[in-house]
């Protein structure tokens, strides 16, 4: 079984000033217990699957592939974001708008994992790039926090992502990816 989600892989100019941004925040974490993502791995989950047997997923791929998507869309990164709670985060994320395109591709893909008897986990949807991942980054993140400036990412394609390892030695490959028309 493998952990699978949809996600909006970010262009390379939008990693690379989220990189940027990564890099300034981490002085302020030095002595904290604090994961950032590689550049590589930064993205916006669109939905997450959970966990699917290898079989099912050409079928998946398929059902996908002959699916007409939504056209394509920009966003706007916002102000950083730490959840579950601000005061005992497990997640350092930027925030972004949420785009009716981008609503209305969730909602075809969660129809076409129906179609395929898959299960989703339908939570509440916060758009927004994870930074990195810790337990105890809250009080860190008070200082002078920098901004990224009215950063905007053009979406044209959404993937399938598995997940690969946890914590500190988590990483997604993607397994297909489908042009957004």
């Amino acid at each position: 079984m493998t952990a699978l989600f949809f996600a909006l892989p970010l262009p390379a100019t939008t990693r690379e000033q989220i990189a940027g941004l990564c890099e300034a925040l981490k002085p302020q974490l030095r002595n904290k217990r604090v994961v950032f993502l590689a550049p590589a791995d930064l993205h916006i989950t669109l939905l997450s699957i959970g966990e699917v047997a290898p079989e099912a997923v050409p079928a998946l791929v398929e059902a996908l592939a002959s699916t007409k998507l939504t056209a394509g869309f920009e966003l706007k990164l916002k102000d950083l974001v730490t959840f579950p709670h601000p005061k005992a985060p497990k997640t350092i994320a930027l925030g972004t708008n949420v785009h009716p395109f981008m609503l209305k591709l969730r909602e075809k893909l969660a129809d076409t994992l129906i179609s395929q008897h898959l299960d989703f986990k339908n939570n509440r949807f916060l758009p927004h790039v994870t930074l990195a991942t810790s337990d105890t980054a809250a009080e860190a993140l008070t200082g002078k926090i920098p901004s990224l400036n009215d950063v905007r990412a053009n979406f044209d394609r959404v993937v399938l992502l598995a997940e690969n390892g946890s914590g500190d030695k988590r990483s997604y490959r993607e397994i297909a990816s489908f042009t957004l028309a």
